[in-house]
């Protein structure tokens, strides 16, 4: 759909110098886009980036930053996210994440609980 690709921005935190990273990680391939653009980062910087094909076998292409961002995201990679941040919300309130999440109130129901 249409989605502002500002609202899409992931922000992670630069743990480590970029040839330190043992896996590929998102944030460290932005960094690599970045520092190839001339853009200077340093550990504990937040980097910005969108998930464009979080699948791709190649890591460099799972993220764009998002000056580099042209195209299409990844939808998959943002429900994903969501899911696991319903889940983890969830599971902080006593609700079961497997179990199917309860029916929303409708404004019928509310009505009827007064």
């Amino acid at each position: 759909g249409d989605v502002d690709p500002g609202e899409l921005v992931i922000r992670r935190r630069l743990g480590k110098g970029v040839g330190e990273y043992a896996a590929s990680v998102a944030q460290r391939s932005a960094a690599l886009q970045l520092l190839h653009a001339g853009q200077g980062l340093e550990v504990g910087d937040d980097v910005p980036f969108i998930y464009t094909d979080q699948d791709n076998p190649n890591p460099l292409c799972r993220v764009r930053a998002p000056e580099f961002f042209s195209g299409s995201y990844d939808r998959e990679a943002y429900v994903r996210l969501l899911e696991d941040a319903a889940y983890t919300v969830w599971r902080g309130i006593g609700v079961d994440p497997a179990a199917r999440p309860p029916p929303v109130p409708t404004l019928e129901r509310w009505v009827r609980r007064g």
